[in-house]
């Protein structure tokens, strides 16, 4: 499953493939942030008949896409500077 999870973020953010691929491998809160995306997406649409269910985990999702995003940045500017 945790293969399949890194495939699909890959796919979806190409241009961040290997920067996605150490943080999941090195990172247990980067794979944390990954697991919870992805749960909260199939939360969206499982519930995606209840409008104001699914806004909630879309906004969980978004969260979690700005920590995501927060980390790959982060991560970058240190393999910049160093």
């Amino acid at each position: 499953m945790m293969d399949a999870l890194l495939e699909r973020l890959i796919e979806r953010h190409p241009e961040e493939a290997e920067q996605i691929a150490l943080q999941f491998r090195n990172n247990p809160v980067f794979r944390s942030i990954c697991e919870e995306m992805e749960i909260a997406e199939q939360a969206m649409g499982r519930w995606k008949d209840v409008p104001a269910r699914a806004a909630e985990y879309e906004e969980i999702f978004n969260g979690l896409s700005s920590e995501f995003r927060a980390c790959l940045a982060h991560r970058g500017q240190h393999a910049q500077k160093g």
